[in-house]
């Protein structure tokens, strides 16, 4: 494997590969993330303890570039830091826990990583016990973006580890042995279900209590100046303590759906599967999925509000392609409504300048937002033309003569940010959230209301 592979690098593929990687996306807080799976982990790893081995070993630990166990914690297993240092080789002796220095399995402490070698740049951490092994990282996804990942897939674990070994070969050979060792005996197993379950538990319990702390207005003492600047001021440190807790609330809802997301790839690696479990199990994952991606967006909005997310990187976008891969989506939203869609665009279209990435995502936010207001038998149609210097995605609808105005669901403001339909509990963005979406990806929003219409939606794409 080659040495300039990365440990998000590994996650990436075997996402694409459809094997069980869990991404919580650049939306998330990845260091918040990657504090609250550290302590998740701890717990796992004390339970583990539970059950004693001969030699006092519990499993390996690889992490970089700072070790991830507690001191309570570090004495119970195999543990190597990777380091961007070369100063480390002198700096910690490595002994294998317990030992106390009898052994020539030196397997504790930290070593060097070669200069300029990428994995120095992210967070990682790889683990495996007799029950069960993880590997999670901070690092980049496929599309550059900051990201939090984790897999308790053992094809993504044995990737890792060889990963590993090649770093440890380069930097200092005589410890290959050792590793290969632990790597023999502490083998990447399936887990139970039920360890995905209590990590994802334990993430989320650790984050949920870091982003209500964070949320949780402070009492300061009123600063000097005019009282209408303290009243500005006091606006404004509300809003963001209500911005924290959307964002603890959303933490509480997308953390669930993604172990169970995970559950679901995990159970169908499984043989010998009934074909009607096989068809209830993809349901479930889809849906999991389409929620993910909803709250994923709705953080992203939140981090628009507050300023505080990464910039857009806007690059050169097929939006031919992106529609075509919607569409599949945008049929199911239709269906489950009862509603009849079309989709017409010209076959060759110049590309617009955009984030592909988010695109598709907030194209269908905006659908699903559209169909949700329309009454049962409305038919959707959706046109892509040219107009000018860009590209013109228009929304409109067409309801049943029988189907009076007052007979459309109605949608109710939920602070700035959110729409709520009492009828169907649907929750969405609303129309001036969806606009800042598509200002960032640099395109231009347009609602329109329409007498014999109703509401027309306009998006505007820069063309390349």
């Amino acid at each position: 494997m080659n040495t300039q592979t990365t440990f998000s690098d590994i996650l990436n593929r075997a996402r694409a590969d459809g094997l069980p990687v869990e991404d919580r996306g650049p939306t998330d807080g990845m260091e918040a993330q990657w504090r609250s799976a550290v302590a998740a982990l701890g717990d796992l790893l004390r339970s583990q303890l539970e059950r004693p081995t001969s030699d006092n070993i519990g499993g390996l630990v690889l992490s970089g570039p700072t070790p991830v166990l507690d001191c309570d914690l570090a004495p119970h297993f195999a543990a190597w830091t990777l380091v961007p240092d070369s100063a480390a080789r002198a700096r910690h002796p490595l002994v294998l826990p317990g030992s106390g220095g009898a052994t020539p399995l030196q397997a504790s402490g930290t070593l060097p990583l070669t200069a300029g070698d990428p994995l120095g740049g992210e967070r990682f951490c790889l683990v495996l016990t007799p029950a069960w092994s993880l590997m999670m990282a901070c690092g980049t996804d496929a599309t550059g973006e900051a990201t939090f990942q984790f897999s308790f897939d053992p094809e993504v674990v044995a990737v890792a580890c060889q990963c590993a070994r090649d770093r440890l070969y380069t930097v200092a050979t005589s410890r290959v042995r050792v590793l290969d060792t632990l790597l023999d005996r502490f083998v990447p197993v399936d887990p139970h279900y039920k360890t995905v379950m209590a990590f994802g538990q334990g993430t989320l319990k650790y984050l949920s209590a870091s982003l209500t702390q964070r949320a949780t207005p402070k009492r300061d003492r009123p600063a000097s100046g005019s009282e209408a600047r303290d009243n500005s001021h006091g606006e404004r440190s509300t809003r963001l303590s209500d911005v924290e807790l959307l964002r603890a609330m959303f933490h509480e809802i997308r953390t669930p759906l993604a172990t169970i997301a995970t559950l679901t790839k995990l159970l169908l690696k499984q043989k010998n599967l009934p074909p009607k479990a096989i068809e209830w199990i993809e349901m479930i994952q889809r849906e999991c999925q389409e929620q993910i991606d909803r709250f994923g967006l709705i953080s992203r909005a939140v981090e628009l509000e507050t300023c505080d997310g990464a910039p857009v990187r806007l690059a050169p976008t097929c939006l031919v392609e992106a529609i075509e891969n919607c569409i599949p989506r945008w049929q199911k939203q239709a269906d489950r409504r009862n509603l009849k869609l079309e989709v017409s665009f010209p076959q060759k279209m110049p590309q617009v300048v955009s984030d592909p990435a988010w695109l598709d995502k907030v194209l269908t936010n905006t659908i699903d937002n559209f169909t949700s207001n329309l009454p049962l038998g409305s038919c959707v149609s959706v046109q892509i033309e040219p107009a000018g210097d860009r590209l013109k995605v228009q929304f409109t609808s067409r309801s049943p003569a029988s189907v009076a105005r007052s007979e459309r669901p109605q949608l109710k403001s939920l602070g700035q940010l959110l729409s709520f339909q009492p009828e169907t509990g649907n929750l969405s963005l609303n129309l001036s959230a969806t606009k800042n979406l598509f200002q960032s990806l640099g395109g231009k929003f347009i609602v329109r209301n329409r007498p014999q219409q109703g509401e027309v939606l306009t998006v505007f794409l820069p063309v390349e």
